[in-house]
């Protein structure tokens, strides 16, 4: 770059614009440091490149932890409904103990009148009206107890059922488990490359201005050599 073309390059308020080779024209305006030159390498420059590739990775990076957040909310409200569940089986169970309670009851009462129907029988002529109170007792109590083991029954298959339903939830909360783990292991290997590209674009960089500073010193050797020759052959002439 000659000093005509260092003079007119674009800057705003003591400001050089980065090139727009990077992708980034029209977005925002970078600072650049005042001992660094605008690249002329265009479509060839390593740096243009690296910087679209860490634009990608950055994008993607966002895109895996915008899905992470989607997959843990998920699990989040599965994890909910599983807490929910287990609330109304534990409801179910004390209902069901209470309902066997009751129908244990209701059996050792059958006992106590089978064998009061069976005194009745023997004393059917003295008793016959007791033995029709008796039996119509039995019916009621035995339609109670078809009541009560039909509503055990249901109870037993409700529990069942949210017991499968449970299983089933809990299968799904490992699964997004291993799902989470996979991401993060994702994750990490990213974190990896980009520590890699980091430290090779730094070694780049020290690179290129470690030879910047052999160009500039080659230059001033040249100068001074440069300045001295009329000197000496002044002095050849006298």
């Amino acid at each position: 770059m000659t000093r005509q073309q260092h003079h007119n390059r674009p800057s705003s308020a003591g400001r050089r614009i980065l090139p727009a080779e990077l992708g980034l024209s029209g977005r925002r305006v970078l600072t650049l440091p005042s001992h660094v030159d605008n690249c002329d390498q265009g479509e060839s420059c390593c740096w243009r490149w690296l910087a679209h590739a860490v634009l990608k990775e950055a994008s993607w990076l966002k895109e895996d932890l915008d899905t992470l957040r989607k997959e843990y909310a998920h699990h989040m409200e599965q994890q909910t409904k599983i807490e929910s569940s287990v609330e109304e089986l534990a409801e179910l169970r004390g209902a069901h103990r209470t309902l066997q309670i009751e129908l244990r009851s209701s059996r050792d009462s059958c006992d106590v009148l089978r064998q009061d129907l069976l005194l009745a029988k023997t004393q059917a002529v003295q008793k016959q009206s007791r033995e029709e109170d008796l039996t119509q007792e039995v019916a009621r109590l035995t339609e109670e107890k078809s009541q009560a083991t039909a509503k055990a029954e249901k109870a037993m298959e409700k529990s069942m059922e949210t017991e499968r339903e449970n299983y089933k939830m809990h299968a799904d909360v490992e699964d997004l488990k291993r799902q989470l783990l996979f991401l993060e292991d994702d994750k990490v290997r990213t974190e990896g490359l980009m520590k890699a590209l980091t430290k090779e674009r730094d070694e780049l960089r020290e690179a290129q201005e470690a030879q910047k500073e052999a160009q500039k010193r080659r230059k001033a050797a040249k100068a001074k050599a440069a300045t001295a020759k009329p000197g000496s052959n002044g002095n050849l002439r006298r």
